[in-house]
């Protein structure tokens, strides 16, 4: 009975027109083999990353998050294409992005599943998309330089690079049979694949050989049926493709199947999934934490767990501090990836987030580790220590590690490495003078390259001193007048705003907003960076208060929250603090929590500003999204800080009283 009805669904389905589905990332020419060899009668072309607003890629603006709305289009996929560089990543020349870590997300959620699920192949286009630990022809550091010459950030590089070869984590390929679970046949590449044009002669090979595709395909579903019968068999078959494992012998081909729930690594994607599942609690999450990196499997789960609690905030993650076996794993985890820094810091922050080691032991380790980088800063120096920067883990902290000069080699601030470096180091109180000095005595060095030009007095623009600035002001000012290039203009104009801004020079920041917006017709004006200096200063300027007030309306109606909180700070009076807060309040709560969550840090915010952020948490309701960050408790006072504290005692279960509790004790 079961056999007739299978047969006969296995018909109806074959009547259908198959649908394959393209993730075009880099090259085109894999998805256009495809669409010339199989009969348009019998399959339809879906290209998924058409849902992205063209603008977008040809801005380079693809948000992070684009797949969402393919998922929601609840496609499905009988074979589906993934074409494009891969580190951990799809990424490619478009601008385009998809890492293996949101694929993961997305299988776990299961709102993709006919397109990740359903498809009976799925070919990925990529180096290494089903690399196992194994070496290759590449050294670690080879593939690291691979990965930074593809314009990956170095902390990334090293995860990528810990992931295809260290003992961090779970390989590509089984990363992969999870994300693609129950497709029978997944195709990809265990080290250096061919590029679009190189790979293109393979694919029409293969598809001439193996005929009508639309049979091929029947095949794959007749096994899925004798698969279903056969059930309670441990030892089915699963169908395999040897006419493209021939095709494909000379290159780093591979072949594998999706994972199903009979699997023994089943429970590995259940015990993963669990930390992306909203509906499971931070505590139990915990618990699981605590579960797994107690198991022989610990390094396995390392990555997942330290992402997750790199975003995290309970106290409940403190009750692992009395666990000594993971105390123990983790500082010879720790010990074993200090050559690979960012790896490194990733480690030190879950022991600082469970309790094992203090902030202040956590920055020390950091400054440490970054040290010899400082030291040398060349090319190595800066790809580290900007990506460092922008760590999760080091976020509203970067700036409490400084470096004095004695650190540094100060000579090469006549190179450009040298210059890159120090733009992403904090320069200890101490040094700054000295290293202006320094910095300064290279303005008059000739640089041919005018990317370079720019970069250096970027830089000047934050290190130089007001001692400094007065001699260097002429040059600079000349200098900005000189360019033609608007792009590398606009970093002279920062420079000299933030140079303004540093000797307390409201008057100079006038003038220089006088010389225009260098993007006059775009949607940014490149005169904010003058107003946000302005905004950091306590003197009042009555030219920027009209245009900051215009600006913020102007802003909040376009809902960039951001660009207007970075004004705040130039309202001082009560006037101009009530014209601000009639603006503000023609927005919602959320959207006024968003608004003061984002001013910053150096911002000059008067305390009856606050009133209105306070009067806000105070008005809202157990259903609205509140928050209070760092910089926000930074620019209350004592009184205001109690006022929030009596609230969140009041109503334990509002949204905003564990981060009132957390920041204003």
């Amino acid at each position: 009975m079961w056999i007739i009805l299978l047969l006969q669904l296995s018909l109806s389905i074959a009547s259908e027109k198959y649908n394959v589905c393209g993730i075009t990332i880099n090259s085109d020419e894999e998805i256009k083999s495809f669409k010339k060899h199989l009969n348009p009668k019998d399959f339809n072309f879906v290209e998924l990353t058409d849902v992205i607003d063209p603008a977008a890629i040809q801005k380079k603006e693809v948000p992070n998050d684009w797949f969402d709305a393919v998922c929601e289009k609840d496609i499905r996929c009988d074979v589906l294409v993934i074409s494009g560089h891969f580190g951990g990543s799809f990424f490619g020349d478009k601008g385009i992005g998809l890492s293996l870590d949101a694929l993961e997300k997305y299988s776990c959620n299961g709102k993709c599943k006919n397109i990740l699920n359903s498809a009976k192949e799925v070919f990925l286009m990529g180096c290494n998309t089903l690399a196992t630990k194994d070496s290759d022809h590449r050294t670690p550091e080879q593939y690291l330089q691979v990965l930074l010459d593809d314009d990956i950030d170095r902390a990334q590089a090293e995860r990528i690079v810990q992931a295809r070869y260290g003992a961090l984590g779970d390989s590509f390929k089984d990363r992969m049979q999870r994300v693609f679970e129950n497709v029978p046949n997944i195709y990809g590449f265990t080290s250096v694949g061919p590029s679009g044009k190189t790979v293109k002669p393979f694919l029409d090979k293969y598809f001439n050989k193996v005929g009508d595709y639309k049979e091929h395909i029947l095949k794959i579903q007749t096994q899925d049926i004798v698969n279903l019968i056969e059930g309670a068999n441990k030892a089915v078959k699963k169908f395999n493709n040897p006419v493209l494992a021939e095709v494909m012998a000379t290159t780093a081909h591979a072949e594998c199947a999706g994972i199903t729930s009979s699997d023994p690594a089943y429970r590995i994607k259940k015990d993963i999934c669990k930390f992306y599942d909203n509906n499971i609690s931070q505590e139990d999450k915990v618990g699981l934490a605590e579960a797994l990196l107690t198991t022989d499997d610990a390094l396995l789960y390392i990555p997942t767990i330290s992402s997750y609690f790199s975003t995290y905030q309970s106290d409940a993650v403190k009750k692992l501090k009395n666990n000594k076996k993971i105390e123990a794993l983790l500082i010879k985890v720790a010990e074993d990836v200090k050559g690979s820094p960012a790896t490194y810091i990733d480690i030190i922050s879950l022991q600082e987030k469970i309790g094992y080691i203090s902030e202040k032991k956590f920055l020390a380790e950091v400054k440490q580790v970054l040290l010899p980088y400082v030291k040398k800063m060349d090319r190595e120096s800066a790809d580290l220590l900007c990506s460092v920067e922008d760590m999760d883990s080091l976020y509203e902290r970067y700036e409490k590690i400084a470096f004095k000069a004695s650190d540094m080699n100060l000579s090469k601030l006549g190179t450009r490495d040298g210059v890159g470096t120090l733009g992403c180091i904090n320069v200890a109180g101490e040094s700054k003078q000295e290293v202006s000095s320094k910095l300064v005595s290279y303005m008059g060095q000739k640089r041919a390259d005018p990317e370079y030009e720019a970069e250096y007095y970027y830089i000047l623009g934050k290190n130089i001193t007001a001692a400094d600035f007065k001699i260097a002001e002429p040059q600079m000012i000349k200098t900005f007048s000189a360019q033609k290039n608007l792009e590398y203009k606009m970093a002279l104009q920062i420079s000299l705003a933030t140079a303004y801004e540093r000797s307390k020079d409201m008057k100079g920041l006038e003038e220089l907003y006088k010389t225009g917006d260098l993007y006059a017709g775009n949607d940014w004006d490149s005169r904010q960076i003058i107003l946000e200096a302005a905004s950091h200063l306590e003197e009042r300027s009555e030219v920027f208060v009209k245009i900051a007030m215009d600006k913020t309306r102007s802003n909040l109606n376009n809902t960039d929250l951001y660009g207007a909180a970075q004004m705040v700070g130039i309202f001082k009076t009560d006037q101009d603090i009530e014209s601000l807060k009639q603006i503000i309040s023609t927005q919602n709560t959320n959207s006024i929590n968003s608004y003061f969550s984002v001013i910053s840090d150096k911002s000059a915010v008067s305390p009856k500003v606050m009133d209105i952020y306070v009067n806000t948490v105070l008005g809202s309701h157990e259903a609205d999204w509140v928050s209070i960050n760092e910089v926000i408790a930074s620019k209350l006072t004592r009184e205001q800080k109690d006022k929030l504290l009596q609230f969140a005692t009041e109503h334990p279960g509002h949204t905003a009283a564990y981060s009132i509790k957390e920041h204003c004790k």
